[in-house]
């Protein structure tokens, strides 16, 4: 099945292909996948600029720094030269409400701390009913199997409940050492 959009469609034209779409290759997981046409860049699930985002960024988005109350345990113990090295190659993120971040069973490429609001880890069970599994809130990373030394699956499907900023770090893998 091939849905294709004309550069003139408007969005709901366009929302409806890709619901069709979603539909048939993933009707299990529907529910979780109606906003997610291409995952983070999608300017459906992405906001420009939030009142509550404290993240330090100069321009271009590159990120100097931590909010200043955010002391996530992830970076814990890391001198200042090391924090800064692993901010520089993180990506800024901003998110509305209700959108499907992770999905589980999609490949595990991405690293995400969650810098300001708030979400949750949840599944879809076969009977369609969604269980919840885990709260999320500002400091506490998701998307953790992308730093397993092996390739892997995103086990849970992720959600941000408000509008919300993360940092994400990407895989970046070794083909020398890929099997």
């Amino acid at each position: 099945m091939l849905v294709t959009a004309e550069p003139t469609e408007d969005r709901t034209a366009l929302a409806h292909n890709a619901t069709a779409v979603l539909h048939y290759f993933y009707p299990r997981r529907f529910s979780i996948l109606i906003c997610n046409f291409s995952k983070l860049n999608h300017p459906a699930h992405r906001v420009e600029n939030l009142v509550n985002c404290a993240c330090k960024l100069a321009l271009g988005n590159q990120i100097l720094g931590l909010p200043d109350r955010l002391k996530p345990r992830f970076l814990s113990g890391l001198s200042k030269a090391e924090l800064d090295s692993v901010l520089s190659v993180a990506k800024h993120r901003q998110f509305r409400a209700s959108a499907v971040i992770l999905h589980e069973e999609d490949p595990a490429e991405r690293l995400f701390l969650l810098t300001s609001g708030h979400g949750r880890h949840f599944v879809i069970t076969n009977a369609g009913r969604k269980v919840l599994l885990h709260w999320l809130t500002a400091g506490q990373i998701f998307g953790g199997a992308a730093i397993l030394p092996t390739k892997f699956q995103y086990l849970a499907n992720t959600e941000v409940l408000s509008d919300s900023c993360a940092l994400l770090w990407e895989r970046h893998d070794d083909p020398e050492t890929d099997s």
